[in-house]
């Protein structure tokens, strides 16, 4: 990944690097712990950002608990402890329970966005809203 960042620098001012998948983009290290290695690699990002100046995103599964809940929350990024000690900002995405069967959205869901962490600022939750069809996502004012 660095060789590849280092060619694109060249012509490109890089901001942000989207990792898809974050368990899966190392295989496990010879003791087999999916922990350590999710360690070394958060950290290589985490140098990998500092040496570029720009910013990483990573993309996270979720543990069973997690999925059987109805609410994502930090605690359930799966094998994900070093990256959220490494993190600056955590973010998940929740569908909004309505509190009045009748108050409708049309062509949209409503999502929860919350900060989960922040290490630079407030931890708090927006109102969003997807549309389903085109994947537009906007703020949702006065609707929380």
């Amino acid at each position: 990944m660095s060789s590849t960042l280092s060619e694109l620098s060249i012509d490109n001012d890089i901001v942000l690097v989207v990792i898809d998948y974050f368990r899966k983009i190392e295989e496990y290290d010879s003791d087999g712990s999916i922990a350590m290695a999710q360690d070394a690699r958060s950290q290589q990002l985490s140098d990998l950002a500092k040496l570029y100046d720009c910013h990483v995103l990573c993309i996270f599964d979720v543990t069973r608990m997690g999925q059987h809940n109805k609410r994502i929350g930090l605690e359930h990024m799966k094998g994900g402890t070093a990256a959220q000690y490494d993190a600056d900002i955590v973010l998940t995405l929740n569908r909004h329970e309505l509190t009045n069967t009748s108050d409708t959205y049309p062509r949209e869901d409503l999502l929860d966005l919350t900060i989960a962490k922040n290490r630079f600022g407030l931890s708090t939750s927006l109102l969003v809203g997807i549309d389903r069809a085109t994947g537009h996502i906007s703020g949702v004012e006065g609707r929380r």
